[in-house]
């Protein structure tokens, strides 16, 4: 994954894969999960996805992460979510009651970050990884 690429897309408002609305196969098929209420989902390369607002309100701890910080700002000041900030060894962490984004490089986050992920949620984070991973 190409930090620079993405920090570029971000920038240039390149972001023809954000959904300006909840993913409707997230809504429509969450519920067969049985994920329980106070989980940790965990929602890798998170963008401004309103996926996590969606999960939030579900009663979810959402943990994000994101490596642009555009992408972050851009959504805390969208849905004009007040913040706490917090700079960790490899993340500036954003708290927020149920939700906390990480802004930094997916591939330094270390166990103890998922000590209480019960679910993983990904849209389409996969996609965005080189193909020799």
């Amino acid at each position: 994954m190409e930090l620079d690429f993405w920090e570029q897309r971000w920038n240039q408002n390149k972001i023809a894969f954000h959904l300006d609305s909840v993913n409707p196969y997230l809504e429509k098929y969450w519920r067969y999960f049985n994920v329980q209420k106070n989980a940790q989902v965990f929602v890798p390369l998170c963008g401004k996805s309103l996926d996590l607002i969606w999960l939030a309100a579900k009663g979810y701890s959402v943990l994000g992460v994101e490596c642009s910080d555009k992408a972050i700002n851009d959504f805390l000041e969208e849905q004009k979510i007040s913040i706490n900030i917090n700079q960790a060894a490899h993340f500036k962490e954003y708290k927020c009651d149920n939700m906390t984004l990480l802004q930094g490089d997916f591939f330094n986050l270390k166990q103890e970050d998922f000590k209480d992920v019960s679910v993983v949620y990904d849209r389409a984070s996969l996609i965005a990884l080189p193909e020799k991973i």
